[in-house]
């Protein structure tokens, strides 16, 4: 605890093992979260940089295990056409990966690799409105509900 003085201070009142044991928990959240990541390790490369995996590859494997609706021959053909074209990859070292997905590479042309890169470019995007959103509702319930005067009307929210 030497660089957590507050903590120090509060180390007779409070339940040091139980702090403990919620950021043992918290570790090991962590680790079986990056673990997830671990195993689509190489799609995150293939929609970082499509022009550095072989079509071939581990990436698309593992695109495969982690979309059942892809189909591996697809995206291996339309990995060897992308990869061919040197206009996609002089375009490519000139705009970030999330532009070159959604303007460059076009859906008529690449739709697997397209179906892959946005599934994985909107993973944490979209858990993370879904999670804010949570946080703002608890946060206006909580706030609504905790005034307790006799001049507020309370949403039925808090009567529930």
């Amino acid at each position: 605890m030497l660089h957590f003085p507050t903590l120090i201070s509060c180390r007779d009142t409070a339940d040091v093992n139980q702090m403990t044991s919620s950021l043992d928990r918290l570790l090991q959240n962590f680790q079986h979260r990056v673990q997830e990541f671990e195993s689509v390790k190489d799609v995150f490369l293939f929609v970082n940089n499509a022009f550095v995996v072989q079509a071939n590859g581990t990436w698309c494997n593992q695109a495969k295990a982690s979309f059942q609706d892809v189909e591996k021959a697809k995206l291996q053909l339309e990995l060897i056409d992308l990869q061919s074209g040197e206009v996609l990859k002089m375009r490519h070292t000139e705009t970030t990966c999330e532009t070159f997905w959604t303007t460059l590479v076009l859906d008529s042309k690449y739709p697997h690799l397209r179906k892959v890169a946005f599934n994985i470019l909107t993973m944490f995007g979209s858990t993370y409105v879904c999670e804010s959103a949570f946080s703002t509702l608890n946060n206006i319930k909580y706030r609504n509900c905790s005034v307790l005067t006799s001049s507020v009307q309370l949403p039925p929210s808090c009567l529930d």
